[in-house]
């Protein structure tokens, strides 16, 4: 795009001469300045003082200030503060349903700790706060292989050879991170018929489980009515 085309965008500004040659552009969208081909930034800068102040000090000169790195930067900083809000928010409601539950309080604290580290916050940043999913694979795949409330790190654990033992006290975990995400990221506590997450992975995470840790996590869905009767029949092993 040349000098004179900036001149029917929108977000830019044109300082051009009496013979209406473009002298500088200030794009907005870009965070540039641009100058026209018949002036180097002295000259236009030169013209630019005279029209406004009829003189121009030969101490003048052109200062350019490309804002565009400030404002990434800034961007980053804004979706990192948002990020640990968001996880720290979610710490607090882990705590909250699991105390109430009387879930083992050590767990709860350290609930996903790892989100904390250089091998996950950053990508984490990018994919949920700057819609870039730039190595967030390899992020979840750390986190997953970091936090034992997943079943992904009981499969791992047992090189997804059989259905998967996962002790009970990380279930308890398990049944609290999901309460806690859906206060968080919907705005109210899952409830039986009111829990979309649960009705749409329950059945999968039930398909990696043995026969006794899937029990287990139906009977205390069960006893905190986030299941039915028939969901538990329905899903029982």
């Amino acid at each position: 795009m040349s000098i004179d085309d900036l001149k029917n965008q929108s977000n830019t500004i044109t300082i051009s001469d009496k013979d209406g040659n473009v002298m500088v552009a200030i794009d907005a969208n870009e965070g540039k300045i641009h100058y026209g081909e018949k002036y180097s930034p002295d000259e236009a800068a030169k013209i630019f003082w005279e029209a406004m102040y009829g003189n121009h000090p030969s101490n003048v000169k052109v200062f350019t200030f490309d804002y565009t790195k400030y404002f990434n930067l800034f961007r980053r900083i804004k979706a990192s503060l948002n990020l640990i809000i968001s996880i720290l928010k979610h710490k607090y409601y882990v705590c909250i349903a699991g105390k109430k539950l009387g879930y083992n309080f050590y767990d709860l604290i350290k609930h996903d700790m790892s989100k904390f580290s250089i091998a996950e916050f950053p990508y984490y940043v990018k994919k949920f706060n700057l819609n870039n999913s730039d190595g967030f694979t390899k992020a979840l795949n750390h986190h997953y292989a970091n936090n034992k409330h997943h079943v992904e790190y009981w499969e791992n654990h047992w090189n997804k050879k059989f259905e998967v033992h996962m002790p009970t006290r990380y279930i308890d975990e398990m049944i609290a991170d999901w309460m806690a995400s859906c206060k968080t990221y919907n705005g109210f506590w899952p409830s039986k018929g009111n829990w979309t997450w649960g009705e749409e992975n329950l059945e999968r995470i039930c398909n990696k489980l043995n026969m006794h840790s899937c029990n287990y996590l139906l009977n205390n869905l069960n006893a905190i009515e986030l299941i039915d009767d028939e969901k538990l029949k329905e899903l029982y092993k």
